[in-house]
C-alpha cells in the first residue's frame, strides 16, 4: 500500500518530465553560421572561401541574386568590382547554406558582419533578385529591396548607352 501512495506521487513527476522534454525537443534552434575567409572571387556572385584553418576550400554562389557574368561588359566587371569592394581577399564572412547547385557549389547568403552581402550587391544595383531560385531567401526583404533599386534606376541601368541583355534574360534601356 505505501508503494502504490509512492507511485501515485511520482508518477505525475514523471509525466510533467515527459511532456517537457518532447516540448523541448519540438524546438526550433538557429544554427550559428560557420566562419570563412575570402580566398577568391569568380564573377559578381561568386566567390571562393577558407575554412579558418585554411584547409578547406569552397567555391560559393551568392543564393537568390544574380550579376551578369564578367564576359558581359561593362556590367559583368562593375558586378565583379562591387564584389570585391564588399569582400576583399582574406575578409572574415559566415554563410547561412541554401544548397549544393548542379556544379557542386555550395549556395548561401552571405554575411559580413550584419550585412547580407546578397542584398547589398542588390541594393547597390550590380545584381538581380534571382526570383527563380528565391526559395530559402527572406522573400520580403529581398522584395524590398528590389523595389527600392527599381524606383532609384540603379547602376546597371544608369551605365546603359543603349538597349543590352543581361545574364538574367532581362533587357534595359
Amino acid at each position: 500500500m505505501a508503494s502504490l501512495k509512492i507511485y501515485s506521487y511520482i508518477l505525475p513527476y514523471f509525466s510533467w518530465l515527459a511532456a517537457t522534454a518532447i516540448a523541448l525537443s519540438s524546438i526550433t534552434t538557429t544554427v550559428a553560421a560557420a566562419e570563412y575567409k575570402v580566398v577568391s572571387m569568380g564573377d559578381g556572385d561568386t566567390i571562393r572561401v577558407s575554412s579558418p584553418s585554411g584547409i578547406n576550400k569552397t567555391t560559393v554562389r551568392l543564393a537568390c541574386i544574380d550579376a551578369p557574368e564578367t564576359s558581359q561588359a561593362p556590367y559583368g566587371n562593375d558586378a565583379r568590382q562591387a564584389l570585391q569592394g564588399e569582400l576583399a581577399i582574406g575578409t572574415e564572412i559566415s554563410m547561412r547554406t541554401k544548397a549544393t547547385d548542379r556544379y557542386g557549389r555550395t549556395v548561401a547568403e552571405v554575411l559580413k558582419g550584419t550585412t547580407n552581402i546578397n542584398q547589398a550587391l542588390v541594393q547597390s544595383g550590380v545584381a538581380f533578385v534571382y526570383w527563380q531560385y528565391i526559395e530559402g531567401c527572406d522573400l520580403e526583404t529581398f522584395s524590398s529591396v528590389a523595389r527600392g533599386k527599381q524606383q532609384q534606376r540603379g547602376h546597371l541601368t544608369k551605365r546603359a548607352s543603349g538597349p543590352r541583355t543581361l545574364a538574367t534574360g532581362i533587357k534595359i534601356h
